[in-house]
């Protein structure tokens, strides 16, 4: 990241705190709905443990596997464009 921009760098991180802020929105959902990321798991089917990195930020969450999650939680998915100068 060294050789972006000052502002290409700022719109990253700033896309990068979205990201964990729709990360950290999923997880405590799940947990106001009383499930363990096994149970959520279970759900979305994908592994327990990869609900935790997810949870931790360890592993990116993919616009596929967000829509799935959110389906798992009773939502529904919807995309919204973002427009950059």
């Amino acid at each position: 990241m060294a050789s972006l921009t000052p502002e290409r760098r700022a719109r990253i991180e700033e896309r990068a705190k979205i990201a964990l802020r729709e990360i950290r929105a999923v997880r405590e959902l799940r947990e106001q709905l009383g499930l363990t990321q096994g149970e959520f798991a279970d759900r979305v089917g994908v592994s327990q443990s990869r609900v935790s990195r997810q949870d931790a930020g360890e592993r990116r969450l993919s616009l596929e596997d967000f829509a799935s999650y959110v389906q798992a939680l009773g939502g529904e998915p919807a995309l919204c464009a973002f427009v950059h100068p």
